[in-house]
């Protein structure tokens, strides 16, 4: 996707290419975890695939993939902020294509760090309740 946008299309790269791939790793990291806790909360693996396919594919429309996020009704846009790759979006198209400084937009990458924050602090609770296998 990197290569496309900017190698092939020549869309504005405002920053190194490498923090524009360190960008990518992070989503793919905390989907990588998102996945796991999914696995580790549900109890077969064919569960945890079907909510984390309709996850992801609810994720898509509601990051401005399909349609722009402003667009969306005020209670949708508040839906989609617990998707990480809204947050992804609107980091990478700050950062990336208008060339935003870290400082102006440190919350969005924040986000799925809290996300993943409270994930971990409520996930023995849920494994101890439910009696529930932890990775």
């Amino acid at each position: 996707m990197n290569y496309l946008l900017f190698g092939l299309i020549g869309a504005p790269l405002h920053i190194p290419m490498f923090n524009v791939v360190l960008i990518t790793f992070a989503l793919v990291v905390i989907y990588q975890i998102i996945g796991i806790t999914l696995v580790s909360i549900l109890p077969n693996f064919r569960s945890a695939l079907t909510i984390g396919s309709g996850f992801t594919a609810i994720a898509f429309s509601f990051a401005a993939y399909t349609f722009p996020m402003e667009g969306l009704p005020k209670s949708m846009q508040y839906l989609a902020q617990i998707f990480p790759y809204a947050h992804f979006m609107k980091y990478y198209v700050n950062r990336a294509i208008k060339g935003i400084p870290v400082e102006m937009t440190w919350q969005t990458p924040f986000s799925p760090v809290t996300l993943r924050l409270i994930v971990d602090s409520c996930l023995p609770y849920v494994c101890k309740e439910n009696k529930i296998r932890r990775i």
